[in-house]
């Protein structure tokens, strides 16, 4: 469903039904898109988001700062 908003450049937003890794419980984020890489022989779908109030960071799996991040995966 993300990747057909996003072929369609349909607006989207998400919340979390809970607090994770930073998310703020039922507070709305914007979608900005979907991406699949290849990480050690295995599909990843990543998501996204951006904080419209800007004040917290996301600190969870595949974080701006994760190891796993290598330049070729940021391109």
């Amino acid at each position: 469903m993300i990747e057909e908003a996003q072929r369609n450049n349909w607006s989207m937003a998400a919340s979390a039904s809970e607090e994770f890794h930073t998310l703020v419980n039922n507070h709305v984020y914007s979608m900005l898109g979907v991406v699949t890489i290849d990480y050690l022989g295995h599909k990843v779908k990543l998501v996204k988001m951006r904080n419209p109030h800007g004040r917290e960071q996301y600190t969870g799996p595949w974080w701006d700062e994760d190891p796993r991040w290598t330049d070729a995966l940021r391109k």
